[in-house]
């Protein structure tokens, strides 16, 4: 959002029923996300039953308003549901809350999401009645919530019961599933157990900070903390003992983070709660240097060795760095991620490489320089057939790599603390790859690009449409929306493309939600059919599907009957179609058009057999 407008102070938000902020809205026409000031209304039914997923916080975190305005792949509702998460948590006001959280999700996820929650709880109802009203360590259903809502609340039953809805999503789709235990049954929640949690200093003296700015006040009594009422707090939100808040207090008077306090009240300093995360941020990037001892020079040498055979082993634990690579992307990614100037061992590093056609094979080089990239790349290729291989070199490479392997070795010989400064020293320098450039090579072409951080939309926006120039990453409005790209079983939609009788029927049955953007299959990039009434693509135009038409025609044709193994080449590049709904909607057009080949006993083919055969061509697509 543009300037401050977006914050809303804490007491409005309690006390309006309404109120204007710039809002993003979705143009149906066009697909693109525009800025209208529109009234919002206040309350608990906000989300429309969406949670906060974790890959939607940390793709705003990366891209901010951009993601929102064009590069998510969110429908309306679900854009509107997570604007007002993101409003309550104070995250669309404050960018530098936001930049700071990013950087504090690399180095510990799990503080980034208790950050969240703090923020929520002040910001968003249904946060706030949940700490408010459900106890520790009590089992509770859905329905337990929502006539405590009702008996507590001016609200009808559905916009409660959406505002508990998307409470129980946000735990099952974020980090803040730590907070409770959560019991299934099938897909859907049975019930949940709120828990307290083991919070760090920083997290607690955070809370403790953000209570103090809500009372407006710089001492906060223990009573006042462990009073039911209280409004937030370590204890309201985490659960926190008194011994063990005592403990962290000691710690953070020591660090000067409190001013100080006794058996009565804690007294603050005069910081806003922000700063706080700035303390933790600073604490977390510092490290002493070690000197290691003659028999830890000994493990140091076989750590140096192991590692040179096996370099993503530093990554071991580093899941929010890999997924930066694979959760964004519309294509599942493989990543193998090779070092360290050896390159005989990189040759080996490389064989060993889970290599497939349909997806983005990435080899991230942790620090070998770019021309011996280039021709590792070209030599892969020839010994390997690693066609389409995308290699990636940071521009920052691992300058406390000393420092990390002592802490390392240390951890092997004196104690496991070692073992997590290693892995914060690893985090520290994922942070600085990520915004430091990057140098690419694929298929004898290479760039450069300024963000490690945007790689997923390099992938999908770049790198895949140079492996597949005639797939359906070439279309706009397919490539934008990642709901269109994942596996499943899509009958509805094979019937729509395979048994639509004429485009009027296409038409009726695309207008609305995800099956909209599906219709681009058949439209040019300014949104205009380019096939006939009867669906027939029209003469003199450039389209990937029509291109993919005319090409199984040709080879079916030849041979003057089909078989499933037939259309395999649909599923490699150029094309890359995999059994996601893009793939089901293509070969249902493909095949309404070869009907005619498709002979059984010398008779065409029933519409139930043809449906049949397209699961056929699917499943062969997976197979190879």
């Amino acid at each position: 959002m543009k300037g401050e407008k977006c914050y809303i102070d804490k007491l409005n938000f309690l006390l309006l029923n309404t109120f204007v902020v710039p809002y993003y809205m979705v143009n149906e026409a066009t697909k693109k996300v525009v800025i209208s000031d529109i009234m919002l209304k206040k309350g608990f039914d906000k989300y429309s039953t969406f949670g906060l997923r974790e890959e939607w916080l940390i793709d705003y975190l990366i891209y901010g308003e951009d993601w929102i305005k064009s590069e998510s792949n969110l429908g309306p509702i679900q854009i509107k549901a997570v604007i007002n998460w993101l409003l309550d948590a104070n995250l669309l006001s404050l960018k530098d809350l936001s930049q700071d959280l990013l950087e504090i999700y690399f180095l510990n996820p799990d503080f980034t999401f208790f950050v969240l929650w703090v923020n929520l709880y002040y910001g968003s109802p249904i946060v706030n009645f949940f700490c408010d009203f459900i106890q520790f360590n009590v089992k509770v259903t859905k329905n337990d919530v929502l006539n405590l809502i009702l008996e507590n609340e001016n609200l009808g039953k559905k916009s409660a019961m959406n505002a508990v809805s998307a409470l129980f999503n946000l735990f099952r789709h974020s980090r803040l599933r730590k907070l409770v235990s959560i019991e299934m049954k099938g897909n859907s929640v049975r019930h949940i157990i709120r828990k307290t949690v083991n919070i760090e200093p920083y997290m607690v003296v955070y809370s403790i900070y953000k209570l103090a700015e809500y009372l407006e006040t710089s001492r906060i009594s223990f009573e006042e903390i462990y009073d039911k009422n209280c409004p937030g707090g370590p204890y309201k939100l985490f659960g926190i003992s008194k011994k063990n808040l005592i403990n962290h207090l000691k710690m953070l008077e020591e660090l000067e983070i409190i001013s100080n306090f006794n058996e009565d009240f804690v007294e603050l300093r005069d910081l806003e709660s922000k700063n706080i995360l700035k303390c933790y941020l600073k604490s977390l990037k510092s490290h002493e240097k070690i000197r290691l001892g003659k028999y830890e020079t000994e493990i140091r040498e076989k750590l140096i060795k192991n590692m040179y055979k096996r370099p993503s082993a530093i990554f071991r634990d580093k899941t929010e760095f890999k997924n930066l690579f694979k959760k964004s992307t519309n294509r599942d990614v493989n990543l193998i991620l090779v070092d360290f100037k050896d390159i005989a061992l990189i040759e080996k590093q490389l064989q060993n490489f889970k290599f497939n056609n349909q997806n983005i094979n990435i080899a991230l080089f942790l620090s070998i320089n770019k021309e011996d990239v280039i021709l590792l790349n070209d030599k892969a290729k020839q010994l390997f057939n690693y066609k389409n291989l995308v290699s990636i070199v940071p521009c920052e490479h691992f300058k406390e790599f000393e420092l990390f392997l002592n802490n390392k070795t240390r951890g092997f010989t004196l104690n496991e603390e070692y073992h997590e400064k290693a892995n914060q020293i690893v985090s520290l320098w994922i942070i600085d790859m990520l915004h430091s450039g990057f140098f690419w090579h694929i298929n004898g072409e290479s760039g450069y690009c300024n963000k490690l951080l945007h790689i997923s939309e390099m992938i999908n926006n770049d790198f895949s449409r140079r492996i597949f120039p005639l797939g359906p990453e070439n279309i706009t409005n397919i490539r934008k929306n990642r709901n269109l790209w994942k596996n499943g079983n899509y009958p509805k939609i094979s019937e729509i493309f395979l048994l639509s009788e004429n485009l009027n029927e296409f038409k009726s049955k695309t207008k609305k939600g995800i099956i909209s953007y599906l219709s681009y299959l058949l439209r040019d990039s300014n949104g205009n059919w380019i096939v006939d009434d009867n669906l027939r693509f029209m003469e003199n135009i450039y389209h990937p599907v029509k291109t993919m038409i005319e090409v199984a025609i040709e080879r079916v044709s030849k041979r003057g009957a089909i078989n499933e193994k037939d259309l395999i080449f649909l599923a490699k590049p150029p094309y890359g179609l995999k059994g996601d709904m893009i793939g089901h909607a293509i070969v249902s057009f493909i095949l309404r058009t070869l009907k005619g080949y498709l002979l059984i006993n010398g008779k065409v083919v029933s519409d139930d057999e043809l449906q049949k055969f397209k699961k056929k061509i699917i499943d062969s697509w997976d197979s190879s």
